[in-house]
């Protein structure tokens, strides 16, 4: 990672108060890495096994903290959601609404998965203090050693999620998928402690009225999916690597994904409450809200349907036939 830069006066550890249009601003100063972003090419099954004892690295770190204390906020249930849409401003557009409806049965299975995941942090699932967000975007190449940044979300999250969610990432954009619009960790989600990077939002491709199929979205997850499915070399060799530096093996059930799909939800969930007016936005938010909520539901679907695929990769991953 890169390191911190001690300010020469610190107002606070770490922090360097600059002077800005006559105010103070603070900053928190890390040293410049020359780097570049990841291509697909630059996703070797050397990088893959980096990227799995890198996790176990950051999974062995001592955690001072109770069972109780693992993340275990609850997600959304599809009954809320169903209040949010009966309740969406004037404004909205019934196709829009209609959409997401057609979501609503993916909403509940994947509660159930991450309803029956939670209950069992504690007793399975390893609460540690970690990066949160390690994903193809956030690792420069170098010329020496790739540097993982964005440690901005840093905080606890359970190390099997974490595992899971970055082999996926990484296979996906070896695949040439593309990264995923996965939300990542923030203090602003909606009530599921799960925001949205800012840098997944800076486009609409939507009129202002936001209406758009459903059908559509599940096409493009369709496509999605078969891009994605293309390198599952790559997931396996960041877990085997996790596991051999450390890590804990993962046990090839649904609840494995309960990270990936927890963050889905509630990236889909705080879109969906600024698209049908339940936030104060401007007018291009809320149209871009309107995508990125059907973007993320479709993201869902996709994974719903891909995880029965997903978890015999992860038994095959130790126990290759």
């Amino acid at each position: 990672m890169p390191r911190p830069v001690p300010p020469r006066s610190p107002a606070a550890p770490l922090l360097a108060d600059l002077p800005i249009e006559g105010g103070s601003v603070s900053f928190l100063v890390h040293e410049w890495c020359a780097g570049s972003a990841l291509t697909a090419a630059d996703i070797t099954p050397e990088l893959a096994e980096w990227v799995g004892r890198t996790l176990a690295a950051l999974h062995s770190l001592p955690l001072d903290v109770r069972p109780a204390e693992a993340p275990s906020d609850a997600v959304h249930s599809v009954d809320e959601w169903r209040d949010w849409l009966d309740d969406a401003a004037g404004d909205t557009a019934p196709d829009f609404v209609d959409s997401v409806r057609v979501h609503l049965p993916d909403v509940a299975r994947a509660t159930e998965i991450v309803a029956a995941a939670l209950v069992r942090v504690g007793d399975g699932p390893t609460p540690v203090l970690t990066h949160r967000d390690l994903k193809p975007d956030n690792v420069l190449r170098t010329s020496g050693t790739p540097i993982l940044v964005d440690w901005d979300g840093a905080g606890l999250d359970v190390a099997e999620w974490e595992a899971v969610r970055a082999a996926s990432a990484f296979r996906r954009a070896a695949a040439g998928a593309g990264p995923a619009l996965l939300p990542s960790a923030g203090p602003d989600s909606g009530g599921s402690a799960i925001g949205l990077d800012s840098a997944g939002l800076d486009s609409t491709g939507l009129d202002s009225t936001g209406s758009d199929s459903a059908g559509s979205h599940l096409a493009g997850s369709a496509a999605m999916r078969s891009a994605a499915a293309g390198n599952v070399d790559v997931f396996s060799r960041v877990l085997r690597s996790y596991t051999a530096a450390g890590g804990r093996r993962i046990a090839p059930t649904a609840e494995a994904f309960a990270g990936l799909l927890r963050t889905q939800l509630g990236g889909a969930a705080w879109m969906l409450f600024r698209a049908l007016g339940h936030r104060p936005v401007t007018p291009p938010e809320r149209a871009a809200a309107h995508e990125h909520a059907l973007e993320l539901l479709a993201d869902l679907h996709t994974s719903l349907t891909e995880i029965p695929t997903w978890t015999r990769w992860l038994a095959e991953t130790h126990d290759p036939a």
